[in-house]
């Protein structure tokens, strides 16, 4: 995931949340309106810190937007959180009246990604898809000849315009300005594009790994190891995927592929050709 300024439409609503993060702790389970809460659950040794979980409240008992992380640490808070507003896991049920979300299918970050939309509250429970912050994950696909980046940019698309009054999102903090939030991240990875364009067109022939430690990233490469360098390549891959899908670059048949630009006429871009 590649870190942002909060762009300027975009203006934060979970201040609560804002705060922990800024000092690096957990924030607290905070109650949205009379049936709807946001509960923390720690993801353990992630930089991410913790998952949001909404809680939907009904006369039928609770619906849980993204039920958090699998492990013992995550399932205690998430238990504890639930019994600090007087409920238990027990209470949890697919339906909950009063509340109607439609479900958005919006790949990207993973092929079976969705987004929930409360029209009439106005709230986008965005999940992954769309955060405050950063940019969420996109990764290469094992599959043959996929575009998760196209796919995901493709799923901005589909949510920009809906009249969304707040977002709450799986990580960071709530905020309003959908479509200000959108645009910013078409440009970030229109952005990412152009500058590996550029960077095949520089040095052609390179392999992806070489690629992804020319590339502008929120710390300089020398600090990224381990998983970190292992999640940037693979970034790096979505984008290649991008640009093969719109016939930009071409690539070799070996096993670890190199990648040369293509001839494209005058005004193409990493968009599509022009």
């Amino acid at each position: 995931m590649g870190r942002m300024d909060i762009a300027a439409g975009v203006r934060i609503t979970g201040l609560r949340q804002h705060r922990a993060w800024l000092a690096k702790v957990t924030p607290p389970v905070e109650r949205l309106a009379a049936d709807l809460w946001s509960i923390p659950v720690p993801i353990p040794n992630s930089s991410l810190r913790y998952v949001s979980v909404y809680v939907l409240a009904g006369d039928g008992g609770l619906t849980l937007v993204d039920a958090g992380w699998d492990s013992d640490e995550s399932w205690v808070s998430l238990r504890d959180g639930l019994a600090s507003i007087g409920a238990a896991i027990t209470d949890v049920r697919v339906r909950v009246p009063g509340w109607t979300l439609r479900a958005i299918h919006t790949p990207g970050h993973t092929a079976g990604h969705l987004a929930f939309f409360a029209e009439s509250r106005g709230l986008l429970f965005s999940g992954d898809h769309v955060l405050p912050r950063i940019s969420p994950h996109v990764p290469s696909e094992i599959e043959p000849d996929t575009d998760a980046l196209g796919d995901y940019l493709a799923s901005l698309d589909k949510i920009a315009g809906l009249p969304a009054e707040e977002v709450l999102p799986a990580h960071e903090w709530r905020f309003t300005g959908l479509a200000d939030r959108v645009a910013e991240l078409i440009a970030h990875h229109e952005h990412r594009l152009a500058e590996l364009l550029e960077v095949i067109r520089r040095s052609p022939g390179l392999v992806a790994w070489q690629m992804a430690g020319e590339l502008t990233w929120s710390r300089s490469w020398d600090q990224y190891d381990g998983f970190m360098r292992v999640s940037a390549v693979d970034e790096t891959m979505a984008h290649i995927s991008r640009l093969l899908a719109i016939g930009l670059i071409t690539a070799t048949g070996e096993p670890a592929p190199r990648y040369f630009a293509a001839h494209a006429g005058p005004g193409a871009g990493p968009g599509g050709p022009g």
